[in-house]
């Protein structure tokens, strides 16, 4: 009668690891994916197969064209004023020329296009040469906040450089007087008037 009930016990212990290893092995192909080099299973997440070193980025899904050419020249962090007077307007200066920004507390740099649909941007750069430049349609922001102006990059694709240090996109920078902004490649100086 032992054995008998040993051998029950036995079976259902069987029994429940072969029920545990289906369930592992369910598991496991829920959250394995196969590598589309080697066909081997890799773990969702992974960066790189770890079986043929194949990159598993998912990069090639959105891809983006770059202003390429002559890197931005090195530059150091200036020391001008960060305060503007309240109601004095932000001087943009462009190719020698000088563009006083509209008196609000938001203005969005960039390019105007016909039927937009996430707006236009309060400042249209395009008799610069922004569209061969690489500025976006909505590029930049600038925003005061009392007696400081910040700058933003508005996700744009070629990206929003101050005084040669790249801004991460909707991550606001203090801006000071005699900065130099680079919405891509057009090149801008700020002026506090």
């Amino acid at each position: 009668m032992a054995n008998r009930s040993d051998s029950s016990k036995d079976e259902r212990e069987e029994s429940s690891a072969k029920r545990f290893a289906a369930r592992a092995e369910d598991r496991d192909q829920t959250t394995l994916l196969r590598c589309p080099s080697c066909s081997k299973p890799v773990r969702m997440g992974e960066l790189v197969c770890p079986h043929c070193g194949a990159d598993l980025n998912d990069r090639g899904a959105l891809r983006t064209h770059y202003i390429t050419g002559e890197p931005l020249p090195p530059r150091t962090w200036t020391a001008g004023e960060v305060v503007v007077a309240e109601r004095k307007p932000i001087v943009l200066e462009i190719n020698g020329e000088r563009l006083s920004l509209p008196l609000a507390d938001v203005v969005t740099l960039g390019r105007r296009y016909d039927n937009a649909p996430a707006g236009q941007p309060h400042v249209d750069l395009s008799r610069f040469g922004a569209e061969e430049c690489g500025v976006s349609r909505l590029h930049a922001r600038l925003r005061r906040k009392g007696i400081l102006v910040y700058v933003a990059d508005m996700g744009s694709l070629n990206g929003t450089h101050l005084n040669g240090r790249r801004l991460i996109p909707d991550g606001e920078r203090l801006l000071r007087d005699n900065d130099e902004l680079y919405l891509s490649r057009l090149r801008i100086r700020v002026h506090f008037s």
